[in-house]
């Protein structure tokens, strides 16, 4: 009976041994971050210099003094004091919550899988961020791999977070692409969208020049650079009557519109474009110094009703972007111009590039 009593009495007293270790070691268990979160910058097999960004929000009142991550067998970490770096910079292109630097972080010194970082105290419901910006390598087999992260008060966690990843393969998709050679030309009018300009009634002595002007545009990547050229688009090169059957001719070659042109001929024209500057775009325009060197008001530069058109200018050999340059239309009536209503002519303007 003594003995069965004395054995009794020992198994109470392991019992409540057991389980007064079971709730001490309980009782300092490490409490899980409120918000809790690791995000690497690479997850491919071995790659180098792997940055992690490391958040966490405290839900233990303590005085903490660093903060410790523990990477699974597999990663490999560098060795010697200070060696894995950190950064607080741009935390919250990294995640949007991450608003507060970790107070006093510092570089790290790895301990086998284990990496010590010195830090400030925490503020339970505020969550704290920062990045491991060198000293770990990935592992070099494809697999999940863990890693946890403590914060430390005295030598002691205080909370704590873990998450498994997945390492890969390739973590990297190649894009190719070509750029083709392309130009682009265009034509308007300074004043409205009709691709229209009206230059109401000539007269004999005085000459006209249009206050809504041809406006061309273009651009190239082409390395050598466009060049636009223009045409009439008759048979007739420069304004025609059908009624009248008179031309008021365009000129051949580089002229000036004479106000007092007693009869309009390819030698003394009446009708004809000029260069009148630059608006916008990149790169540099030069005009064809056919149409320069004269008045912007009264020069006319040589027009052709041949397919091929003449040159008005180039983009000076280089690529350029919605280049723009204005031209003034010219005209007058000759002394003995016919009386008509229905003098007209298209112009067409065409571009090319080399490469």
């Amino acid at each position: 009976m003594k003995i069965r009593k004395a054995l009794s009495t020992i198994a109470i007293f392991s019992l409540f041994c057991t389980n007064f270790l079971f709730l001490s070691k309980t009782s300092v268990r490490a409490a899980a971050f409120t918000e809790f979160g690791i995000r690497p910058s690479r997850i491919e097999v071995s790659v180098t210099g792997v940055n992690f960004l490391i958040k966490a929000s405290p839900v233990t009142t303590a005085t903490e003094d660093g903060v410790q991550v523990n990477f699974d067998t597999g990663y490999t970490l560098t060795s010697g004091a200070g060696a894995i770096t950190i950064s607080t910079t741009s935390l919250t292109s990294w995640d949007s919550e991450c608003t507060n630097a970790w107070p006093s972080i510092a570089a790290g010194t790895a301990t086998g899988q284990t990496v010590d970082f010195t830090g400030g105290d925490l503020t339970v419901g505020q969550t704290y961020c920062f990045i491991i910006t060198a000293g770990v390598q990935n592992p070099s087999s494809i697999g999940n791999y863990s890693i946890s992260v403590d914060t430390r008060a005295a030598s002691a966690d205080v909370d704590t977070g873990a998450f498994t990843f997945g390492i890969v393969d390739d973590d990297e998709i190649v894009i190719n692409a070509d750029v083709a050679a392309f130009v682009r030309c265009d034509v308007t009018t300074t004043t409205g969208s009709d691709n229209t300009i009206d230059l109401g009634v000539l007269e004999y002595g005085t000459v006209t020049s249009s206050s809504d002007d041809i406006q061309i545009q273009g651009g190239t990547n082409a390395s050598e650079g466009m060049a636009w050229f223009y045409r009439s688009d008759t048979a007739n090169n420069g304004l025609y009557s059908v009624t009248a059957s008179a031309l008021l001719d365009g000129a051949t070659a580089e002229d000036t519109i004479s106000a007092t042109t007693a009869d309009c001929t390819a030698a003394d024209p009446c009708f004809g474009i000029y260069y009148n500057g630059t608006t916008g775009g990149t790169g540099t325009f030069a005009a064809n110094t056919s149409f320069t060197g004269g008045s912007v008001t009264a020069g006319v530069g040589p027009m052709t009703t041949s397919t091929y058109g003449n040159e008005i200018g180039t983009s000076s050999g280089t690529v350029c972007s919605a280049l723009t340059a204005n031209f003034n239309v010219n005209a007058t009536a000759g002394e003995n111009s016919p009386i008509a209503t229905d003098y007209t002519d298209t112009l067409i303007f065409t571009c090319k590039a080399d490469i």
